[in-house]
């Protein structure tokens, strides 16, 4: 029975605990987190509480996070397939590795960007343009680099639809990126 009232006494100070949470049903995020002061009801403010959580709602992301998780698939079966030509030999195991690290990054961006976490998500998304910029740069350089030289022309094309393929992507990515929503100018009379 004393066991019984501390668990209830336990469960009505947390709830006296004003909180915000980063979803709406609270099914991701069971351990309620504390509010900044400046956050807490009746403190000066631009608006309630509520309506600050809502306005930093993260957008429906999940065309992005598709093109991502696509993306690294793709690439660390390029890396795969660049290491399988060579026979796996030691040397060239780096293709397969840097494909699977690419997949990696790529896939954590996509789960950060359909977190429902607006933070989360504007850092999985300019984190993963960030990415893929940079890979569309580097496979437009080791395509230029293995042109026309006999030692890497097996990996040439390889190179080449890498490169291809991160910039389909990244356009992809970029035309499906949820924009930001204009606010409405009231008025004034």
């Amino acid at each position: 029975s004393s066991v019984a009232f501390v668990l209830e006494a336990v469960s009505l100070a947390l709830a006296s605990i004003p909180t915000a949470s980063h979803c709406r049903s609270h099914l991701c995020c069971p351990i309620p987190r504390r509010l900044p002061p400046h956050k807490m009801a009746g403190s000066a403010g631009t608006g309630s509480v509520v309506e600050e959580e809502a306005h930093k709602e993260a957008p429906q992301a999940g065309p992005c996070a598709l093109v991502l998780a696509f993306e690294g698939m793709f690439l660390a079966a390029c890396g795969v397939y660049g290491s399988w030509m060579q026979n796996f030999r030691s040397g060239v195991m780096h293709s397969a590795y840097s494909g699977l690290g690419a997949m990696l990054a790529l896939h954590i961006c996509a789960a950060m960007t359909i977190s429902g976490n607006f933070k989360l998500y504007m850092i999985g998304v300019h984190f993963a343009l960030l990415l893929q910029a940079l890979f569309v740069l580097v496979f437009l350089i080791q395509s230029y680099r293995s042109y026309g030289v006999p030692e890497k022309a097996d990996r040439h094309p390889l190179f080449v639809a890498m490169a291809a393929g991160s910039i389909v992507c990244l356009a992809a990515m970029i035309m499906l990126k949820p924009k930001k929503k204009k606010k409405k100018k009231e008025a004034a009379e």
